[in-house]
């Protein structure tokens, strides 16, 4: 995927106040994700979710703090990058816009490859 040409979204395509969601087989974890301003594909975002529930463990380099959030685009997948600059580890999720909603998978990587992976929803609840 890496060598795939990435073109950076339209800032107002993602900046809003989102409602999320992680599933993983029958178990899902729902929460908040509001996206800011942004500069080249870098949103101010702050993530709300507690994944203990849905993995038995805390999300891998995952700080729910007000961060930043990573944006591209390939085609119609739209990327997300929730642990930009994590060099041994990440979480992210891809999808396509199907109305206000961005839907598709999420990924949780470690250094070897991929940890965790499931579906993963994304509903606009405001601009």
């Amino acid at each position: 995927a890496a060598a795939c040409a990435q073109i950076t979204l339209p800032s107002r395509t993602l900046i809003g106040a989102w409602n999320v969601e992680f599933q993983l087989d029958n178990t899902s974890a729902r929460g908040t994700l509001t996206l800011g301003d942004s500069s080249a594909g870098v949103f101010h975002s702050n993530l709300q979710i507690d994944f203990v529930p849905l993995l038995g463990r805390p999300m891998s380099c995952f700080d729910p703090r007000p961060t930043t959030t990573t944006a591209s685009q390939n085609g119609a997948v739209t990327l997300l990058g929730f642990t930009p600059g994590a060099a041994d580890c990440g979480f992210g999720a891809s999808g396509t816009f199907l109305g206000d909603s961005l839907i598709g998978t999420w990924t949780e990587e470690s250094f070897r490859g991929p940890i965790a992976s499931g579906r993963f929803r994304m509903v606009r609840t405001r601009l």
